[in-house]
């Protein structure tokens, strides 16, 4: 499911440095600005000139500040899957190509049974059987891989009891009916 990851590797790890940065830069300054009569060697060749001293202590609070602002906020998700109602928007055709391979196996193992619905265990097995990459699958992996499908409006599901019942969806019914 490479397609189908939440966000960019790249992006993640970029934030997560991003913090370090700021936080040691504002340490940085923050020592820069507040230490005259310490002698640390390396530090004395970099104490600002002294009318700058609280412009270097302010900016090192800001990076401060940043930093902790980057570590709280969460990093937005990117998804190859968008919210249902951009997905009302496009036919099934292009949803077919945005759900990738696995998922139009497992959409293959649910038209098989159109327009019959089918409880959830019967299908997981049928997924399980017949597409190799999910034989050792968990339940609730094979829950959000339908779950997923269901958003995509490919596939309905009525509750039953504390279990599902899963069938083709209307409009995507109608829609193989229309290119057969």
């Amino acid at each position: 499911m490479a397609s189908e990851a939440k966000h960019s590797a790249p992006l993640g790890k970029l934030l997560s440095r991003l913090d370090i940065l700021f936080a040691l830069a504002g340490t940085l300054l923050v020592l820069l600005g507040v230490t005259t009569g310490l002698q640390v060697p390396w530090l004395e060749r970099l104490v600002p000139i002294e009318n700058l001293r609280w412009v270097a202590v302010g900016v090192g609070c800001l990076f401060a500040i940043l930093a902790v602002a980057v570590k709280l906020l969460p990093p937005k998700e990117h998804s190859a899957v968008s919210s249902s109602s951009d997905h009302e928007k496009t036919d099934f055709q292009t949803r077919h190509k945005l759900i990738g391979n696995t998922q139009n196996e497992i959409l293959g193992v649910i038209v098989e049974k159109a327009p019959h619905m089918v409880n959830e265990k019967d299908i997981r097995e049928r997924i399980r059987a017949r597409i190799p990459a999910l034989n050792k699958a968990s339940d609730s992996h094979l829950y959000y891989r339908l779950e997923q499908l269901w958003l995509m409006k490919f596939i309905r599901k009525e509750g039953l009891g504390n279990a599902y019942l899963y069938g083709l969806s209307p409009e995507y019914q109608a829609y193989r009916a229309s290119k057969q």
